[in-house]
C-alpha cells in the first residue's frame, strides 16, 4: 500500500491515539494494548476485535504502537487508512503547490503592506490625548481623521 511522505506526515502530523480513533471514512483503527500500552476500559479491545472479525474492512488493529492522524477542515484523517485520504491530500498539497505558494505570498505581502501603513499611521496621527483606544477604534479614529484631510485637501 502507497503511504504518504516522509515531509507529508512530518508536516501534517496532528496526534495519536493509544486506543481507537475513527477515520472521517468511518473506519475504526484501533491499537493491540500490549503494543502502545493504551488504557483501554474493561472488554473495549475485546469488543473491538470482536468487530473485527464482523467487519474486517471497517475495524482495523494497527500494527504500530499508536494511530496516527491529522485534522483538515472538518475531517479526521487517519495515516494509512485503506480509504487513502491522506495520500489524496498530499497529492491535492502538491499538484496545487504553486497556487498555495502564490496565495501565501499574496497574503504575507498584504500583512507586510497593512503592517507599514499601521505604522506609518500610529507615527503620523496626532490625537493629542491621553485616552486608550482598542484597535478597532484606533482605525475609526484614524480614518476619521484621514477623511477629514482628504476632504480639507480637495
Amino acid at each position: 500500500m502507497k503511504k504518504v511522505s516522509d515531509e507529508f506526515y512530518q508536516s501534517f502530523m496532528g496526534g495519536g491515539s493509544l486506543i481507537s480513533e475513527q477515520c472521517s471514512c468511518g473506519r475504526t483503527h484501533f491499537c493491540n494494548p500490549q503494543i502502545s500500552q493504551g488504557d483501554f476500559e474493561d472488554g473495549e479491545y475485546d469488543n473491538l476485535l470482536k468487530l473485527q472479525k464482523e467487519d474486517p474492512e471497517n475495524y482495523i488493529e494497527s500494527e504500530y504502537g499508536s494511530v496516527s492522524y491529522f485534522y483538515i477542515g472538518n475531517e479526521t484523517v487517519i495515516y494509512d487508512c485503506p480509504c487513502g485520504k491522506d495520500i489524496s491530500y498530499e497529492k491535492f498539497f502538491w499538484n496545487y503547490r504553486y497556487s498555495i505558494m502564490e496565495f501565501y505570498r499574496n497574503k504575507l505581502e498584504k500583512i507586510e503592506r497593512e503592517y507599514w501603513e499601521f505604522s506609518d499611521m500610529v507615527h503620523s496621527v496626532d490625537f493629542k490625548t491621553d485616552e486608550k483606544y482598542t484597535y478597532e477604534e484606533f482605525i475609526n479614529k484614524f480614518r476619521e481623521k484621514k477623511l477629514k484631510t482628504i476632504l480639507n485637501e480637495s
